[in-house]
């Protein structure tokens, strides 16, 4: 008899005290349905999210690994893979999320779905038919698809989002990738999702996409992400190979 999947969601946060409880009734009917573990990867957080997520998440079921200086969420994903793999087996199940609470949790269950058909990793995709930006400016709008095209077009990439975090991997198509590459992850910022894709492709992953609509009016602050040093690590990812 099979045993039944864990899943682990690996979530990395900045300064997301204001969204914790966001995330918190996000998840709750999943970590009350299913084994679940969440793991929460603080990037040298000042503004008490640490303590947001002891007050609002069971403790033995969540794990918060804390950096003590900024490193990037490529770096952030990394520890918590790493974290994770000596405990993954093959049918077990990961879940990349949002910090910021912009990870549509009304989709979950049809990206494990799209596993349990016998994808390797399912993507979130505003991209895919059906799929959207809500309370998004143009500029990130534009910056977004701009930055796909040109990846995807580099990395000869066949699906039409690269660089978004909410995806669910397969935990053995993470076991292969783990074995095949060391680190599993280079890049420290956002385009660490990019590389992860094009490792995930060089492995001959059955990739999909779901259509989810992007709310950014559900955060509650800013978003993290600066122009100028993402454009810099985009432009700097251009060179690199991952095979």
């Amino acid at each position: 008899m099979n045993e039944a999947p864990v899943y682990y969601v690996l979530i990395p946060v900045f300064n997301e005290a204001a969204n914790i409880a966001l995330l918190e009734s996000d998840l709750k009917v999943f970590i009350h349905s299913m084994p679940m573990h969440v793991v929460f990867i603080d990037d040298a957080s000042s503004d008490g999210t640490r303590d947001e997520i002891r007050l609002r998440f069971p403790a033995e079921l969540t794990h918060v690994i804390t950096k003590s200086v900024r490193a990037g969420a490529g770096d952030s994903f990394r520890l918590g893979l790493e974290y994770i793999s000596m405990r993954l087996r093959a049918q077990d199940v990961i879940i990349m999320m949002e910090g910021d609470g912009t990870s549509d949790p009304g989709i979950l269950p049809d990206l494990i779905g799209a596993l349990n058909s016998g994808a390797d990793l399912a993507l979130a995709s505003v991209y895919a038919e059906g799929g959207g930006f809500d309370q998004t400016t143009f500029v990130r709008r534009f910056i977004s698809a701009s930055a796909n095209r040109l990846m995807r077009w580099r990395f000869g990439l066949q699906s039409k989002t690269v660089s978004s975090f909410y995806r669910v991997w397969s935990a053995g198509l993470m076991m292969r990738m783990l074995e095949r590459f060391n680190p599993i992850i280079q890049e420290k910022s956002y385009t660490a999702m990019i590389e992860l894709l094009a490792k995930a492709n060089a492995c001959g992953a059955n990739i999909v996409e779901l259509p989810m609509h992007l709310n950014s009016g559900r955060r509650k602050g800013k978003s993290k992400m600066r122009l100028v040093p993402v454009t810099i690590a985009y432009l700097q990812l251009m060179l690199k190979r991952f095979h």
